[in-house]
């Protein structure tokens, strides 16, 4: 063994550099293997004791180990942290490190070791999360949820400081390592999978360490009284245990089917493929096979006989959990199961069973093979004592921990026993006092409970608007324009704003208006403009880029405000120019005459030869400012223009031109496709051009919302009468109702005959659903009974015999002969679903039912939103209360009557103009609470009310035995004794109540 390991030590450090690791490392290896070497050699050669031969032999593994990881060595610190040196000074190695400070046989040191040193079938440690703790920089919720963080590190320093006692104090350090991973993780992340694992490790080991323990301890006892001859019988009771397993082994791979010689164990000797029944390591949580059996034998890994028998009826109960009752994997594994059990009948009884018959009683879960009806169901099932043992052992974390297991344990056992059995009975009535009790103690607080949204929301604005108020200029004199914000500002005081994107649209009305109304020189406009920009940034700031609030609003960043003041200025600094330059002219005439300010018009050359004037004539045609005209447009196929005139002129060649502003039909703007118009509607624009009169085809009118209605112009065709509502801005594509409105003084209006009703059209933009209904008009968002409702949305629906409404999602949204109506999936509440009384839910739970339902909105009660289970835990809508917030998480199949969870539900692409919901996300994710079953007391009454008609019956039965049993009284009328032939003719009840009420009437 020497020359083999001078001869892998000359290999590495021939074939690397000399500073690379693995020449360290090679260094290292050949130091460690001289020093145990000259140990051994110069032991004394009585101590002969089993732990000290386990000592050696776990030496022996350990630089066995050593040497493996040569093959993993690396220079950078990734490779260094797998293949397990990292966090050890420089030259040594993690056994050189822990033998100077304890014996590597050290019990502590081998449990430490074999969850340290823990691998999966692939190969990588399972360990490697567990080295080091998180960053606190990183992960700083880390330690504000963990209250006692700990890892690989921390441990294998106490246990180089001698601070390990005992293989107890190592076990409860390394589990509260793996229950803080799975607190902090989600159960299915891979962190919380290889803590499970890893725990699983750290229990065999732990249970093999403490039986190896008891032997160790008899065997010292032994020697004491036996002497040297103990050892040479401990020795031949050893080679006899492994000569057993060896037997049983055999048993089991020697078995054949009778008439087919087919060998049975051959479905037993590897495990499944991964790769082809992934299902199977999501059920089976320990798999085995006759292969790693036939390992741990050859390595000694069995310290008893017993050992090897549970890792075999592992392994068949496996089989028969896995694969349907009948089926040729099933049957094998029964008839190998009684072949191993004859087996060892035959082998008489084992060494050690005196010694394990003596031990104190233990308390054992039912065996799942004997029931695979019971394992089917579930996998983890629990008993009131492992849920002792882990309180003493200071394994849970918090109460809502243990209250867990304690109703999977009540749950196991209305799972398996009758709903008439005392035991279901006793799990109910335990189950309550448990949620009683935990209500009890958080004394009717919702610890778990989100914080309420909207205030939030409200106190962002609040924020923000006092930051814009409050901002100053480098100067420091505040920058605010001159305009009112006593409406916004009241409107944040009564906490008015529920969306930021409305607060956001008022501020920009504003600061807008002070823009539009000024030159771009003036120092209301750069004010504007910087205020514009500082609630932009404060916005941001405050939102987090959508990481704490996310809202449309957020869309319009500082680059959209840079373009929109760029083309503004475009636009008006031509006329600027222009008024400089006429009030220039102006200041230079002696006359004193001045010009007429041309408001809002475009950019076009003054000059004396341009003549104003009020009206002007063509083609028979007189047109005055005020008019409404029809001019033509500028492709054939399109309707014509609607001009309002604001200038006429004539110019120096003696052509007629117009001025004025455009009013854009519905189908001229952008907008959304479910917007509804009153007919002959029209916007009046932000756009104003010049035209030549010539263009004109004739007049039009165009009436005020509040007018048409009710006047109507004489002299003009009903046809060519337009109305206007609303102002279109087609910069930022949206309407706005009109307030004030000035009247042509030239047009005369009379009352109508009959008031014009008001009817609204869909857009000729609404789109035709594929595969929908003739004559039904499909929306992405509506406007019904003071809801704006989207497809996506839920809302509750009434419901006829149930205590809570069900809750139906929108994924069609229409309208047919004036009523609307939506189709999508329905949510049904726990109360509707076939489960166990002891289940627990989360509240406000709810399932996806398989029924698709098509409603009326007048069905409709409200809105709510059905999160998932993600986002139930780290967001909520801003307009929504928490009553209405929903959790659903799972679909309930009513055939199969099971819950089954789904990847989620689906989602729509709506219209860019469809109004998103705003979203506020929470700082520190939400536990969520958990509620009983509203079955629990309705089925408890229900068992206490049959048990109290036993108990009465019982009682009957009792007073009918007494009347039987005393003596007869002569004076007693005997026409009051019923005959049998009476009896025989009565209608059937219970025997003992007629009897005793007879009596009663005697």
């Amino acid at each position: 063994m020497a020359k083999d390991v001078d001869l892998l030590v000359k290999n590495a450090k021939t074939y690397n550099e000399p500073g690379s690791q693995v020449f360290k490392d090679a260094n290292i290896i050949k130091k460690v293997f001289i020093q145990r070497k000259t140990e051994i050699d110069h032991a004394e050669p009585t101590k002969t004791s089993v732990r000290i031969r386990n000592r050696r032999s776990a030496q022996g593994d350990r630089l066995s180990a050593i040497t493996l990881a040569l093959q993993y060595g690396s220079e950078n610190d990734e490779d260094a942290l797998l293949s397990g040196s990292v966090h050890y000074e420089e030259g040594e190695s993690e056994a050189e490190c822990l033998s100077s400070s304890m014996d590597m046989g050290n019990p502590v040191f081998q449990l430490y070791e074999a969850v340290r040193g823990g691998r999966n079938s692939q190969g990588p440690l399972l360990s490697e999360p567990f080295l080091q703790l998180p960053s606190r920089k990183e992960y700083p919720d880390y330690y504000q949820q963990i209250k006692q963080p700990i890892a690989l590190q921390q441990i294998r320093e106490k246990m180089k400081n001698g601070e390990y006692e005992n293989v107890e104090q190592m076990d409860s350090d390394l589990t509260l390592m793996f229950e803080n991973a799975k607190r902090y993780n989600v159960p299915t992340s891979g962190i919380s999978k290889r803590a499970l694992r890893l725990q699983q490790i750290l229990l065999l080991k732990k249970r093999e360490l403490l039986r190896r323990g008891d032997e160790e301890d008899q065997d010292s006892i032994l020697s004491s009284d036996t002497g040297t001859g103990s050892a040479t019988k401990r020795k031949i009771h050893k080679k006899n245990v492994k000569n057993r397993m060896k037997a049983l082994y055999a048993a089991v791979t020697e078995a054949r089917e009778a008439g087919t010689n087919r060998r049975l164990c051959d479905l037993f000797m590897v495990k499944p493929s991964k790769k082809n029944y992934p299902d199977y390591y999501k059920v089976i949580l320990e798999p085995m096979d006759l292969k790693t059996i036939e390992h741990n034998v050859r390595s000694k890994r069995y310290a008893t006989e017993e050992a090897l028998m549970d890792d075999m009826r592992l392994m068949f109960r496996n089989a028969r959990h896995y694969n349907e009752e009948g089926s040729q994997v099933y049957n094998d594994a029964n008839i190998l199961e009684k072949i191993v059990k004859d087996k060892r009948k035959e082998l008489g009884a084992s060494p050690e069973e005196d010694t394990d018959n003596m031990g104190s009683p233990k308390l054992k879960l039912r065996k799942s093979g004997g029931s695979p009806k019971k394992s089917n169901k579930y996998l983890t099932p629990l008993q009131q004592c492992l849920n002792e043992l882990h309180m003493v052992g200071g394994r849970y974390q918090d109460v809502d921990a243990l209250v867990e297991d304690f109703a999977v344990m009540f749950n196991n056992a209305c799972t398996y026993n009758e709903p008439e059995s005392l035991i279901y009975r006793d799990a109910l009535l335990l189950h309550r006092v448990l949620l009683d009790t935990r209500r009890r103690q958080e004394g009717g607080e919702e610890g778990g409970s989100p914080p309420a949204v909207g205030p939030l929301v409200m106190e962002l604005i609040r924020n923000l608007f006092v930051s814009v108020l409050g901002h100053q200029d480098e100067e420091g004199s505040p920058e605010k324009p001159p305009l009112n914000f006593d409406v916004i500002r009241a409107n944040v005081d009564r906490g008015r704003y529920r969306r930021l994107d409305v607060f956001q649209e008022h501020m920009f009305e504003v600061l807008e208006k002070a823009r539009r109304l000024h030159r771009t020189d003036s120092e209301i406009f750069e004010d504007a403009v910087e205020l514009h920009q500082f609630f932009i940034k404060i916005r941001d700031e405050l939102c987090k880029n959508g990481e704490i609030l996310l809202s449309p609003a957020l869309s319009y960043n500082s680059k959209h405000l840079q373009s929109d003041v760029e083309q503004e200025k475009r636009e008006k600094l031509p006329k600027e120019m222009e008024e400089d330059k006429l009030k220039s002219e102006e200041e230079n005439k002696e006359e004193g005459a001045k010009a007429e300010d041309p408001a809002g018009g475009g950019a076009w050359p003054a000059g004396p030869e341009r003549t104003y004037r009020q009206d002007c004539s063509f083609e028979n045609s007189t047109y005055h400012v005020g008019d409404c005209v029809y001019v033509q447009p500028a492709e054939a196929n399109l309707k014509p223009h609607i001009v309002c005139i604001e200038r006429l002129w004539e110019d120096e060649a003696g052509e007629k031109w117009l001025y004025g502003c455009w009013f854009y039909r519905p189908s001229e703007t952008f907008h959304l496709a479910t917007r509804k118009f009153l007919k002959q509607e029209v916007f009046k624009s932000d756009y104003f051009n010049k035209v030549p009169v010539s263009k004109i085809l004739g007049k039009c009118m165009v009436m005020f919302v509040k007018d048409y209605f009710k006047l109507q112009p004489e002299g003009v065709r009903p046809e060519d009468v337009y109305v206007c509502e609303s102002r279109y801005s087609a910069r930022n594509k949206a309407f706005k109702k009109i307030k004030m409105w000035a009247v042509p003084a030239g047009v005369r209006f009379v009352l109508r005959d009959v008031p014009l009703p008001v009817v609204r059209v869909a857009s000729m933009y609404a789109k035709q659903m594929s595969g929908g209904e003739a004559g039904c008009q499909y929306y992405d968002q509506l406007h019904h009974n003071n809801m704006w409702l989207k497809v996506g949305d839920c809302v509750y629906v009434q419901s006829h015999g149930l205590t809570k409404p069900r809750v139906g999602r929108i994924e069609k949204l229409w309208v047919r002969d004036g009523a609307a109506f939506f189709f999508g999936p329905i949510f049904i509440h726990p109360e509707e679903t076939g489960h166990e009384p002891t289940r627990m839910f989360y509240k406000r739970e709810v399932f996806l039912s398989n029924v698709e339902e098509t409603c009326p909105m007048t069905c409709v009660l409200g809105k709510c939103v059905v999160s998932s289970f993600k986002d139930y835990l780290s967001c909520r809508p801003t307009e929504v209360s928490e009553e209405d917030v929903l959790l659903c998480e799972s679909r309930y199949i009513e055939s199969e009557k099971q819950m089954k969870k789904f990847k989620g539900l689906k989602r729509f692409s709506l219209h860019a103009k469809v109004v998103d919901d705003e979203v506020y996300y929470f700082r520190k994710m939400i536990v969520p609470q958990k509620e009983p079953s509203p079955l629990l007391n309705k089925k408890i009454e229900e068992l206490e009310l049959k048990l109290a008609d036993m108990d009465e019956g019982g009682e009957d039965l009792d007073d009918l035995e007494d009347e039987d049993q005393a003596p007869e009284t002569p004076s007693m009328p005997i026409i009051q004794t019923p005959l049998a032939s009476d009896l025989d003719i009565m209608p059937y009840t219970p025997p003992p109540q007629v009897l005793h009420a007879s009596t009663r009437t005697q």
